[in-house]
């Protein structure tokens, strides 16, 4: 399995590079370890939701998340990208990963 750094010294990292190992449990468990978290979604006249997100300033992992899994992409300051998974999404991720997160999720309460 190759990493960010093995493409580092030798070629440019492309969303095509991501493809397959975004798909591997142990990698997307690395990254919401790393980087994210969950929390409700908010929606008028609907119940709350549970959406994940995390922060990466990698713009190509961010894209190819975007394309495989479904999420919104939201700059923050000048290099960070916010990535927001919406709740089929989130599941799908969450079902992949919750028995390899170092951290164990646990649900979200109503007031959280």
């Amino acid at each position: 399995m190759r990493t960010a750094r093995d493409f580092r010294e030798t070629e440019e990292v492309t969303i095509e590079s991501y493809r397959e190992i975004i798909r591997n449990p142990q990698f997307l468990s690395g990254v919401l370890t790393a980087r994210g978290g969950l929390s409700n979604a908010f929606r008028r006249g609907a119940p709350r939701g549970t959406v994940l997100f995390f922060s990466s300033t990698n713009e190509q992992l961010a894209r190819a998340l975007k394309q495989e899994y479904g999420a919104g992409i939201m700059p923050v300051g000048e290099k960070s990208n916010q990535i927001t998974f919406g709740e089929v999404a989130t599941a799908r991720i969450l079902e992949l990963t919750r028995d390899r997160l170092l951290v164990p999720l646990r649900e979200l309460s109503e007031d959280e």
